[in-house]
Formats: structure tokens, C-alpha cells, sequence
């Protein structure tokens, strides 16, 4: 809500504001905010959600976040049972805005096995807008122009899907 988008603001401003210096190599405030402790834990976690989708624009931005960890500490806080729907949505926004960087498609398909982890996620059943959402971001991945490395993911995928149908048929 906007009180708490308030609040997190305010802490965020007090933060950089008393800092001598900005750290360019780093994620402000996104490992205390994404593992807060506090009451307001999730809010925290969906305010700094907001920011690195509305930040995720260019290359250095994804380098940074990949540096960090962060798109695979997403993959995996998606799949999390602490993870709400509106939390996975946060999480599937910036894996968005990291695969329409040219940088951050290339660490989600080379490096996260981001196309196993979409197949993964399209079993069960989901929400439409869910399926949606990662629909667009394997199309989004394709626009980005990773076709060798989204070639590279998708041969991998289908060698695993092949192997498990054999398996099962023997």
C-alpha cells in the first residue's frame, strides 16, 4: 500500500542520505529489505521488488544484479512456500525486466537454467496471469536476441524431457 511504499521510502532516503559515499558495486538496501526480519516483511520485500523492476534497464544494471546473486535468489524465492502470489508476481516483473537486458537474458538462459525453470513452473496448475507472465518472459527472452544461448537452454530441455519419457516407457 502506499503507507508502507512510504515508509520504505523514508528508511531508504535516511540510508543513502547518511552515507559518505555511494557504492556503485553493489544492491542498496536489497539484502536487509528482502530479509528483513521486521513486522512489516513482506511489504519490505514487494517495496524493494518495485525498485529493481523500475531500476532493471540496462546492461549494467543486470550485470549487477546477476553479480549479486539476486535473479537466482529470486528463481528461488518464487518457488518458496514464504512467497505469496502477489510476491511471485513481483519476482516474474524483474525476471522480465532482467531478460529484456541483453546481459540479463544471457545470465537467466546461460547460468540459471532459466528455461528448465519455466517448464517447471508450467506444471500444476496457475493462476492464467501467471502462466501469462511466464509465457511473455520466454518470449521476451527470444526477442532479446540470446537465440544460441535459448537454442543452447532449449536442446538441454528437450534432452531431459526425452530422457524422463524414456525412462518411463522402459
Amino acid at each position: 500500500t502506499r503507507k508502507e511504499s512510504s515508509a520504505a521510502s523514508d528508511v531508504y532516503k535516511r540510508q543513502v542520505l547518511t552515507r559518505a559515499y555511494f557504492n556503485l558495486g553493489d544492491v542498496p538496501m536489497f539484502f536487509s529489505s528482502f530479509h528483513s526480519g521486521s513486522s512489516s516483511q513482506r511489504d519490505d520485500r514487494l517495496w524493494i521488488l518495485g525498485i529493481l523492476r523500475q531500476g532493471l534497464r540496462t546492461n549494467e544494471d543486470a550485470i549487477l544484479l546477476a553479480g549479486r546473486h539476486v535473479l537466482e535468489l529470486l528463481l528461488g524465492f518464487h518457488d518458496s512456500s514464504v512467497a505469496d502470489l502477489q510476491a511471485r508476481r513481483a519476482c516474474l516483473s524483474v525476471l522480465l525486466r532482467a531478460g529484456g537486458v541483453e546481459e540479463g537474458a544471457e545470465a537467466l538462459l546461460r547460468r540459471h537454467g532459466i528455461l528448465q525453470w519455466i517448464r517447471t513452473q508450467c506444471r500444476g496448475s496457475k493462476p492464467p496471469a501467471h502462466l501469462k507472465m511466464l509465457l511473455l518472459l520466454l518470449v521476451t527472452l527470444m526477442q532479446r536476441g540470446a537465440f544460441r544461448a535459448l537454442a543452447i537452454g532449449l536442446q538441454a530441455v528437450s534432452y531431459t524431457h526425452l530422457r524422463a519419457h524414456e525412462t518411463r516407457h522402459d
